[in-house]
């Protein structure tokens, strides 16, 4: 089963495959089984950090809330307003490019191995542009489907 985009996700272009699918036993209707969320979650913020370009508005909430923070938490540790964080998710305002990239620091520290490469960050671009991403589900878990 395929899965398009959805509201709130990291990108308006993700794509999830090999979702399962069961019968709700409540009112009869077929619900998305997704496997394996956490580790969902950790593939996801790994290509957000790696996205070359600046990051889109629900890709900064989504590596925030895979932080596990608060609007608040995370402007009183990049000592700016909450408002500033709140602007930034509702894309009315950008980050500049310090902020973001102690952002794709901040979550590269939550994954697996500690983080990324140093040069990852260098070919990060001035154009943002959405993420697309396709992941695929397997018995070895979360990884990018080609």
């Amino acid at each position: 089963m395929v899965l398009g985009p959805q509201k709130d996700w990291p990108s308006p272009w993700a794509t999830l495959r090999a979702l399962g699918t069961h019968l709700c036993p409540n009112c009869g209707e077929d619900a998305i089984s997704i496997p394996r969320v956490a580790q969902l979650h950790r593939a996801l913020a790994a290509v957000i950090v790696a996205k070359r370009a600046p990051l889109m508005s629900q890709e900064r909430r989504f590596l925030r809330d895979f932080i596990g923070w608060t609007e608040e938490d995370l402007a009183q540790r990049m000592g700016i307003s909450p408002e500033a964080v709140e602007g930034w998710e509702r894309g009315d305002e950008e980050p500049g490019p310090l902020a973001e990239r102690l952002l794709r620091m901040l979550a590269a520290t939550r994954l697996p191995g500690g983080g990324l490469a140093d040069e990852v960050l260098v070919h990060i671009s001035d154009n943002a542009v959405p993420l697309e991403v396709k992941m695929q589900a397997s018995e070895d878990g979360w990884n990018e489907a080609a």
